[in-house]
């Protein structure tokens, strides 16, 4: 349905915007608005429907047939007529894992699953380890830090990569030029920046393709030579473009950006929520318990997008077909339907795994085992060398969103130095 559509008998009453940071600081009396009064509605500003219960939500994502992910997202559907010529000239950005249906998704998912199974995850675990303690202890004796700007912002970057085999004195380039391909597809460029975006998202492609090259002519123990053994036993082959598309988007890109802010809204849950950071130091078995409630309770994933095949009914609301429906995770993960008490945070909750922070069903996120294995060894050894950590009383914590995830950019903490 396109963008300036408007159902007047679906008319938006709420003033959800996922582009409004500081709109989603703390979201969830609008979400339980909309859950409560209008559980499907039709928003203009972003021309999708709003799907906001987690029974709706879990009902789409178990139908791929009637609800689609193939091409849910794309670069220069908005870019002006000089951006889209340059991009052109470029490799095709190509389907991913995120935004890819059937036989298809199967195929790229295997092959960056090939790098981000159990037993990859569990052999990098002690370097993960190391990672995280070289940026500790660049600020543990300061007393002070932003913990979203100097740890959580860098840490899941160094740990995708180190495991890729990249240089490391690389990383502020590469998180440049990140930081534009994610905004292109998910966020709103603004027109007289296009074309600087789509000449940094060459410069990624071309960055990538010679990565890729190193690889195959000096194959290593390394996520990209995994990914591209895995390729290489596929009936069907990735092409360069696709390997472009999947190791810089699939994995580089969305690979940190999610963890990031996962980092930031867990460290923020866990230090505002009375006792439940002491009881963290106290006994840290409970962190991964703990992880799961707080991926419920302030859920980085916002939302996901698919696309109605055919006419349908959601909510009881009839979707034509060809409209997008927008899935809203983090409403979904504080439905009072689904969740008793879903605004107290509560690790010992039977169903605490019913969240939606990393989807659900055959597009659950292919990398939920390494943002998990970040997450704990970070709070690990948080726990173990600021066990005095609590959030600063200013300034207050900075959020930036998109459509697809919320957190802080920058959070200030403090502990007490000896």
């Amino acid at each position: 349905m396109p963008k300036d559509s408007n159902p007047t008998t679906n008319c938006n009453v709420h003033t959800f915007n996922p582009y409004d940071g500081e709109q989603l600081r703390d979201p969830h009396a609008m979400f339980a608005e909309m859950r409560r009064d209008r559980p499907v509605f039709w928003s203009p500003e972003l021309g999708m429907w709003v799907v906001s219960r987690h029974g709706d939500i879990c009902s789409v994502l178990r139908d791929p047939a009637r609800f689609s992910s193939q091409d849910a997202f794309a670069i220069g559907a908005d870019l002006t007529p000089e951006a889209t010529a340059l991009l052109a000239t470029g490799h095709p950005h190509t389907r991913t894992p995120i935004d890819s249906d059937g036989p298809e998704h199967a195929r790229l998912r295997r092959i960056v699953g090939s790098a981000l199974n159990g037993k990859m995850v569990e052999r990098w675990g002690p370097r993960i380890r190391e990672l995280a303690r070289e940026l500790l202890d660049g600020f543990a004796d300061a007393g002070r830090v932003d913990i979203a700007a100097e740890f959580a912002e860098p840490f899941p970057l160094r740990v995708i990569l180190d495991m890729l085999g990249v240089p490391l004195a690389d990383l502020p380039q590469i998180k440049r030029w990140s930081d534009d391909w994610f905004e292109l597809i998910f966020a709103r460029v603004p027109p007289a920046q296009h074309v600087a975006r789509v000449e940094s998202y060459l410069e990624f492609q071309r960055y990538c393709e010679r990565m890729i090259a190193a690889r195959e002519a000096n194959p290593g123990e390394d996520a990209m030579s995994e990914m591209l053994r895995a390729g290489r036993e596929e009936s069907v082959p990735p092409s360069r473009a696709e390997l472009i598309s999947l190791i810089a988007g699939a994995f580089i890109a969305a690979g940190h950006e999610t963890s990031s802010r996962m980092l930031s809204n867990t460290m923020r849950v866990l230090l505002t929520t009375p006792g439940a950071w002491a009881a963290i130091v106290a006994d840290p078995t409970r962190i991964a318990r703990d992880l799961e409630e707080a991926l419920r309770f302030e859920s980085t994933a916002l939302g996901m997008v698919r696309v109605a095949t055919a006419e349908v009914v959601v909510g009881g609301q009839t979707i034509p077909a060809g409209a997008r429906l927008y899935l809203l995770y983090a409403s979904g993960s504080r439905d009072e339907a689904q969740f008793r008490c879903p605004a107290s945070f509560d690790p010992a909750r039977a169903n605490v795994m019913d969240h939606l922070g990393f989807g659900r069903g055959a597009h659950y996120c292919v990398g939920a085992l390494l943002a998990r294995a970040e997450a704990r060894i970070a709070l690990e050894l948080f726990a173990e060398r600021l066990p005095g950590l609590r959030l600063a009383a200013e300034p207050d914590p900075v959020h930036r969103s998109h459509t697809t995830i919320r957190g802080p950019v920058s959070m200030w903490v403090e502990w007490d130095v000896a």
